[in-house]
């Protein structure tokens, strides 16, 4: 990801009485001045800040301890305005996926937009603060030769996937990247909804129903008008549901996807009812679970209806994963693991079959590979 802020800029801080989530702001730390960005606000005297490229967040901050906001760098000579910045890439990002949008509907081809800018405007209603840089779409995996095809002709490369540094030949997302000065567009097409393994396939015999789950998505989405185009967009509860799982399909780690998920809640509540018959009829139910105990422990206003039959184990493992820190980010290595081992254990499937699924050759294999490339990297 590119820096919003570079090492050459001079930053304007300006102090305030108080910052929200993503201000960028300035503090000092062991004799150097920090330009980091708020991510969550625990309470009113403090704030948890983090580089938009580091793995791992600042810790707590007090209010005290913060310098000011940055509103302005001074780069070779001239003053550019952050804001200046977040508009200018989210036309060039809007624009790149309205081109998009409009070459596949000539061609007549299907897709469902399953996260980026649009929905964050939809839910929100304003530029974001922040710098967005990739959009999920969703496509039919015999739509793709055509499909690379128009991503070619728009300037883009597909980015070739790889596995714990290995190139792989089986997987069920791709990347595409189109370098738009100074900032570059990413596209990630889907073949499968984005909640289990993108890679590592075999694993998700864990999570039943994906190939279902995604064929029904195109049926769930209705177009809906972001400036002059119209985007395929999950209704509601259906996306609320969707964000839900992208989250367990992350470990819980992101606090931006929490962030989405309470946009997407807004003042209009979903029908959690529907969310949950939704995931029943999936079997996600205990895998939506520790998702909506994570983002209410940040967060708030999520339910499940009385009609979820959590068993006490997952209860259990649930607050396992309210342990897990939102401001971080793992290594691939470590969370490709962490994602066995959640999938695993919030698995609908009987557990002689989780066991056979856990202990074939492939999985040891992966958990091998995992253990080694953690340890080459430490």
């Amino acid at each position: 990801m590119a820096p919003l802020i570079l090492p050459t800029d001079k930053p304007f801080i300006k102090k305030g009485r108080s910052y929200k989530v993503n201000d960028v702001v300035a503090f000092r730390r062991e004799e150097k001045v920090i330009v980091h960005r708020v991510i969550y606000i625990p309470d009113e005297a403090n704030y948890i800040t983090k580089g938009d490229n580091n793995l791992k967040s600042d810790g707590i901050l007090n209010k005290n301890e913060i310098l000011g906001k940055v509103e302005k760098v001074l780069r070779n000579g001239r003053m550019i305005a952050l804001s200046h910045v977040y508009l200018s890439q989210s036309l060039t990002y809007l624009t790149e996926l309205g081109l998009l949008n409009k070459r596949l509907k000539k061609s007549d081809i299907d897709y469902v937009l399953l996260k980026g800018l649009p929905i964050q405007l939809i839910y929100s209603g304003k530029i974001p603060k922040r710098l967005y840089f990739d959009a999920d779409i969703l496509v039919r995996l015999h739509d793709f030769p055509q499909i690379g095809k128009i991503f070619k002709q728009l300037g883009y490369e597909a980015i070739e996937p790889t596995l714990l540094h290995k190139p792989v030949n089986k997987y069920s997302q791709i990347s595409f990247v189109k370098k738009v000065k100074p900032y570059a567009v990413i596209i990630d097409v889907h073949f499968a909804p984005a909640i289990g393994f993108t890679k590592a396939l075999r694993f998700n015999e864990l999570i039943p129903s994906i190939a279902v789950y995604g064929r029904e998505l195109f049926s769930n989405a209705k177009a809906v008008k972001v400036g002059n185009n119209r985007f395929p967009i999950l209704i509601k509860e259906d996306l609320l549901l969707y964000l839900l799982l992208h989250l367990f399909h992350h470990n819980f780690q992101g606090i931006h996807r929490m962030e989405l998920i309470a946009n997407v809640i807004g003042q209009d509540k979903p029908d959690m009812d529907i969310v949950l018959n939704r995931a029943r009829r999936y079997g996600y139910e205990y895998i939506i679970y520790p998702s909506v105990l994570v983002f209410n422990k940040f967060f708030g206003g999520l339910s499940l209806p009385k009609e979820a039959r959590i068993p006490l184990f997952m209860r259990l493992a649930g607050f396992y994963a309210t342990r897990t820190s939102p401001f971080d980010t793992d290594t691939k290595a470590i969370e490709a693991g962490k994602k066995l081992i959640f999938s695993l254990v919030f698995s609908t499937l009987p557990l002689s079959k989780r066991l056979r699924v856990i202990f074939s050759k492939d999985a040891l294999d992966y958990f091998f590979s995992t253990i080694k490339s953690t340890f080459l990297r430490s």
